[in-house]
């Protein structure tokens, strides 16, 4: 299979160029060829689905400007969210959550293959190795039915690793350093292509005879197609377009990597596809503020599973809880940008500690970005406020826990949230093992899981750019809709490059679930459209 240069191409060096029919048939003549443009999991899930659906009769090209692959999906830490019956949870729940969500913005059609198909996309990423077996109740969410991995890497590193080796073993072809800058269409406006530029690094392949191939840093390749899934996330990273479109979130920081520059985006918008909701931009309540450079425009994320864990958001300054902290990241950010200096110090005792994850808080805490502390006039001190108003918080969320309500509407209380003092002699940084006597199972009396009952961890936290929920305008079967309502042919997405599922704000977990869903829905979409097209040339031929 040869790679078409640019100079064979019809058209202007602008965001689209043009092949004839008559190339693009001969370009795909040995095996029809589908390219996946976005090496997160919306791509990784298309790409895998393409080679499944089409039982090997298409060639998929996944092609990530990157060295490696990952992209946001690898930063994922809180889990995805799927249908869970064994917690109480239904369909129809998960349905009206994200609905309820999304403002009243989210399309239907969309939110109901979202919530239909979230039991088989949890199967298949399970199908891939993985174990995904903690749930948790995170913001919004009516019921527990967010999953993560129980233990090693954050559960976006975990998922990406797996479905990376998998793409390769189901034969896609990883082309990584690669940055796609056009699409390619023929005459009537149908998407049959790609163009890319190999970065100075780029140009890894998996195959070398294959239609990507190898290729040297700096040139410009053009790779024809049947058909072409766009899963190129959001522009959360771009200062320019968060200016343009969302200008009211344009001057916080943001927990996105580099690549979310919405590039995706554009190359819809040059294509002729319509958009949605661009204005509608997540701004995440928690993200970790660095005191050694707290005025860092990229910061890591504290995910909602801190929250969903039982950590409790307290005033900077007086100590008291002021919001619910698992109310919709809307309204939790919306408490958060009201205080002084737009921080606030994100505390977890110490059951909620050990139900989040030792080995992570610990790891922030290397980092600086959280502090263990031991005894509440430890936590008093360290946030500067009075030991007294700290005890009064907890015992009046203690209360608020037994009734089922607090003063905020906060009816879900994951773990307590208590005023605990190390015990008289025994020394604050004392190892746990010192306490005496034992309790059940065990453990010492007066810890959880090895962790003292006096330990808490504080994270200073403020609101950040983590999600861009408008973009590209798409069918349930992942088809981009052009601007005047009609599928566009030969163009699918998948992704935070889309827009419509999630409304005005997305629920914690429905990111990494609309990635598998619909890139997988993309990827069977595209794999189906190319057989066909690669028939129908044939019988084409046949026929001369």
């Amino acid at each position: 299979l040869r790679l078409l240069p640019p100079a064979d191409c019809v058209g202007p060096r602008s965001m689209v160029v043009q092949a004839s029919s008559a190339a693009l048939r001969a370009f795909n003549a040995s095996m029809p060829v589908i390219a996946v443009v976005g090496g997160g999991l919306a791509g990784a899930s298309a790409a895998i689905e393409a080679r499944r659906v089409a039982n090997g009769r298409v060639h998929v090209i996944l092609i990530e400007k990157a060295e490696t692959l990952g992209g946001n999906s690898a930063k994922a830490s809180s889990g995805m969210s799927s249908v869970t019956p064994a917690t109480g949870d239904s369909r129809e729940a998960f349905t009206a959550d994200t609905l309820r969500s999304g403002g009243g913005l989210s399309d239907h059609d969309l939110v109901n293959t979202l919530s239909g198909e979230s039991e088989e996309a949890l199967a298949f990423l399970e199908s891939h190795g993985l174990d995904l077996s903690k749930v948790s109740q995170l913001g919004a969410h009516s019921f527990p039915r967010t999953h993560r991995n129980p233990t090693g890497p954050n559960v976006g590193l975990a998922i990406m690793k797996a479905m990376s080796r998998s793409a390769q073993e189901a034969g896609v072809e990883v082309c990584t350093g690669c940055h796609v800058e056009q699409l390619v269409q023929d005459a009537k406006g149908a998407v049959n292509g790609v163009s890319y530029v190999v970065t100075p690094a780029g140009g890894e392949t998996n195959s070398d005879d294959s239609p990507g191939g190898q290729h040297a840093g700096g040139e410009r390749v053009t790779a024809l197609a049947y058909a072409v899934v766009l899963a190129t996330g959001g522009y959360g990273a771009s200062a320019d377009k968060l200016r343009k479109w969302a200008p009211h979130a344009a001057h916080l920081p943001t927990t996105n990597g580099a690549t979310a520059a919405g590039e995706g985006v554009d190359l819809g918008l040059a294509a002729g596809a319509a958009t949605v909701h661009l204005d509608q931009v997540q701004v995440h309540p928690t993200a970790l503020v660095d005191p050694g450079a707290p005025g860092a425009q990229t910061k890591w994320l504290a995910p909602e599973a801190l929250r969903g864990a039982g950590g409790v958001l307290l005033h900077p300054d007086t100590g008291r809880r002021f919001v619910d902290e698992l109310a919709t990241r809307a309204a939790v950010s919306k408490a958060l940008l009201a205080l002084p200096g737009r921080e606030a110090v994100l505390v977890l005792g110490a059951q909620a500690a050990t139900s989040f994850g030792l080995a992570t808080l610990r790891f922030y805490a290397s980092r600086g970005l959280a502090v263990e502390l031991s005894g509440l006039a430890a936590l008093a001190h360290h946030l500067g406020c009075d030991e007294g108003v700290l005890r009064e918080e907890a015992e009046a969320y203690g209360r608020a826990r037994g009734a089922g309500q607090d003063a905020f509407g906060k009816t879900v209380f994951p773990a307590p949230w208590e005023a605990h003092e190390v015990p008289a002699g025994l020394a604050p940084e004392a190892d746990a093992a010192e306490a005496e006597g034992t309790g059940e199972g065990g453990g010492r009396v007066g810890q959880t899981a090895g962790l003292p009952e006096w330990s808490y961890f504080a994270l200073r936290v403020t609101p950040a750019v983590h999600y861009t929920m408008g973009g590209l305008a798409i069918a349930p079967s992942g088809a981009v809709i052009a601007g005047d309502g009609k599928e566009l042919p030969g163009l699918y997405a998948a992704g935070e490059v889309t827009g419509g599922v999630h409304g005005a704000n997305r629920l914690a977990g429905n990111s990494l679930l609309e990635c598998v869903v619909f890139g997988r829905r993309a990827g069977r979409a595209a794999a189906q459209a190319a057989v066909r097209a690669a028939d129908a040339a044939a019988a084409a031929d046949a026929a001369d």
